[in-house]
């Protein structure tokens, strides 16, 4: 066999191997709480919307109560009931750890959120298992929405993934380049634990969460894990808009 047959060969079976791991398309987990005002109603309509309207979104799961305003959809939105998790890990406050000196009610709030969207993705990838088992899965944020661009990004960048992706990131890392969300003041630094995670990687990283779930933020325990097993990318500029005033 010659040495441009080899080559062609070789070729070949990375086309194949690629295609393989390649993930088809984006599973959205969008968690919503009440907000003041009755705020997450709009929120959570601009968020569903903009996902289902810019590409590489196959499916939105609502984890919580979808606002009547929202009509668009269709089969692409599924609604979860949010239930009241009790986590015995919660169970004795005094015994978590305070490592950056907060008040304890802010160490319960940051905890349950970990241990939320751990049991949350978990379930998100058991159930996408069945109906979408090539897809990535992705934690949004309800105050959060994609603009023009995002798709076809996230397309270019899961036709040829990098080897070994724990997840690609978006927000919260620069000052948002549209003006109009400064207005209370946060620059458009929100939004940081939105993520699009590699469904291969994604029960490690979730076992990594429970084990540290007290231990930082969300959007921490995704660079802690980085650091320890894989490789973690950001999209930039991020093609999302942090749109959310009241928390």
């Amino acid at each position: 066999c010659g040495t441009g047959a080899s080559a062609q060969i070789r070729e070949a079976v990375q086309q194949s191997l690629d295609a393989l791991e390649a993930p088809d398309g984006v599973v959205a987990l969008v968690p919503t709480l009440p907000r003041r005002g009755g705020a997450e109603a709009q929120y959570l309509r601009l968020a569903v919307e903009s996902l289902l309207e810019h590409g590489a979104v196959h499916h939105v799961v609502v984890f919580g109560a979808l606002p009547a305003a929202l009509q668009k959809g269709g089969d692409r939105v599924s609604v979860w009931a949010r239930p009241e998790w009790d986590h015995p890990q919660l169970s004795r406050p005094a015994a978590l750890a305070r490592n950056f000196g907060d008040p304890l009610e802010k160490v319960l709030w940051r905890s349950r959120l970990v241990l939320d969207f751990a049991t949350a993705m978990r379930a998100l990838l058991a159930w996408s298992e069945v109906v979408f088992p090539k897809s990535a899965l992705m934690w949004f944020e309800d105050d959060v929405m994609v603009v023009d661009g995002f798709g076809a990004e996230v397309e270019r960048f899961l036709a040829h993934p990098p080897a070994g992706w724990v997840a690609l990131r978006f927000l919260g890392f620069d000052p948002d380049p549209d003006p109009s969300t400064w207005a209370w003041g946060t620059q458009g630094f929100g939004g940081k634990g939105v993520a699009l995670y590699n469904r291969h990687w994604l029960p490690a990283f979730l076992n990594f969460c429970e084990e540290n779930f007290d231990a930082a933020p969300l959007d921490w325990l995704v660079e802690m894990f980085d650091n320890r097993s894989g490789s973690l990318y950001r999209m930039a500029p991020p093609k999302m808009r942090h749109i959310g005033e009241y928390s």
